[in-house]
């Protein structure tokens, strides 16, 4: 059947064989947007298994550590469409892809094993530190992983039409440069935008010292 993810976290799972967060097989398609899958363990694909004559889209997603012997991050051998989403700082090699079936649709930050795969624009290979910060509550109904000061996430993305990260309401995506159609627009890569954190943090800031809001 088909597999529809929206603004999820998926963590903590163990799969002895396949998919420690998710697996996909046979003719069934995965849809995952602003989601986070960390913390899960199989053998094969840590994060995610897919091995399906279906398709599958991440977007705006991050996919962190999680472990496996191959393809700690996303085992794939199915036609799959990544943009915009985090797959780094895994335990053993972030991207597994023997059949060559993944396309980047750009703007991903990719730790290992995705050098000939993830060449689209924006795409970055090889970070090694992501700088994330622990899964944790920062806001939303679901834990994510913050961006930490400096992160090569930061401004760096494009959230293909998305305008609020995995938190949902309140939680905006900050478009730092909106005029630059179809290209970069100034987004985080990943489930999670910094600016969003940001601003809400200097509200409450405000409030707390004067008692007014940003229209008192």
């Amino acid at each position: 059947g088909n597999l529809t993810v929206n603004g999820c976290t998926l963590s903590g799972n163990i799969a002895q064989s396949e998919g420690g967060g998710i697996k996909v097989q046979g003719d069934g398609q995965l849809s995952m947007n602003s989601s986070t899958v960390s913390g899960n363990t199989s053998d094969n694909g840590g994060g995610i298994n897919i091995s399906t004559n279906g398709a599958a889209t991440i977007t705006n997603s991050t996919i962190t550590n999680n472990s496996s012997l191959a393809g700690a991050g996303a085992r794939v051998s199915a036609a799959v469409f990544v943009g915009n989403t985090i797959i780094a700082a895994n335990i053993g090699a972030d991207v597994f892809d023997p059949a060559g079936s993944i396309v980047s649709n750009g703007y991903n930050l990719i730790g290992s094993g995705g050098d000939s795969t993830f060449i689209n624009i924006g795409d970055q290979v090889g970070v090694a530190v992501p700088m994330l910060g622990p899964l944790a509550s920062n806001g939303g109904q679901t834990f994510t992983h913050a961006l930490l000061f400096g992160s090569p996430a930061i401004d760096k993305g494009s959230a293909f039409g998305a305008t609020t990260d995995q938190r949902g309401v309140g939680f905006v995506r900050t478009f730092n440069d909106p005029a630059i159609a179809n290209t970069d627009d100034g987004t985080d890569i990943g489930a999670f935008e910094v600016e969003a954190q940001k601003i809400r943090k200097n509200i409450e800031s405000k409030i707390a010292v004067t008692g007014k809001g940003p229209c008192g």
